[in-house]
């Protein structure tokens, strides 16, 4: 047994023995039914530990989006013992093919510490390589770090980009925060309007403080914005 990175791992395992692990490994984690995530999690990976024994990746044909379940289930503990270590391993190994969900998930491991000394900048590059690919978990994430210039330079505007475009993708989660920029004039012009708009949608996705910042925000408008703040609600938006 040799240690590396704090994870113990054998020389050579038998090439039977690792197939016949992983396969088990990827059945329970494609089979079991996905545990509720923060801000939304994928995966990526290194080495993943089944019952004792230690499983290369580098030695297993796994797919991104298989590595980002495994990772998964190591990170929340369903059907695995917790070992945030390895998930994080199994994300990274995803995150450098270029796949976006595990990139996202990378982002979130460094940016809490999870299996990994925590690193805000590290956590904004990845949340920044998803967010480019279109993820709106990342989307969302890489704006609330330029809105509160942690790991990367405070970037108001930006922030209401990325913000924006996470929540036009139906990412609930930014709904709240794009309507605080809009209440508050920050990245983007003051629009009372918008604002209403937007904790609209977050109330209806069941955000109850967003029902009442709705409801103050309503008080400042004229009959005629309500009636705009009302048409604008109704326009569909994707849903997660």
């Amino acid at each position: 047994m040799i240690e590396r990175s704090g994870i113990r791992e054998r020389r050579a395992p038998c090439p039977m023995a690792v197939a016949m692990a992983l396969a088990w490994l990827i059945a329970v984690a494609v089979a079991m039914p996905r545990p509720a995530i923060a801000c939304g999690w994928a995966g990526d990976g290194e080495f993943s530990g089944v019952q004792g024994d230690v499983v290369d990746y580098s030695v297993a044909n796994v797919s991104p989006e298989e590595a980002t379940v495994i990772g998964n289930r190591f990170r929340a503990g369903v059907g695995i013992d917790r070992d945030d270590a390895v998930a994080l391993g199994w994300y990274r190994k995803a995150a450098e093919q270029g796949f976006a969900p595990a990139q996202h998930n990378l982002g979130m491991m460094y940016e809490h510490g999870l299996g990994v000394a925590r690193d805000d900048a590290e956590a904004a590059r990845w949340y920044r390589r998803a967010a480019e690919q279109g993820d709106p978990r990342a989307q969302h994430s890489l704006g609330v770090m330029l809105r509160d210039g942690r790991g990367i330079g405070r970037d108001p505007g930006a922030a209401a980009r990325w913000i924006r475009r996470a929540a036009e993708q139906g990412h609930a989660r930014a709904f709240a925060d794009l309507a605080a920029l809009y209440w508050r004039g920050r990245g983007v012009p003051r629009d009372a309007v918008m604002a209403a708009v937007w904790w609209s949608r977050a109330a209806e996705r069941g955000d109850a403080d967003s029902a009442r910042m709705r409801e103050t925000a309503r008080t400042s408008l004229s009959a005629r914005q309500r009636a705009e703040a009302e048409r604008l609600v109704g326009r569909e938006i994707p849903a997660e």
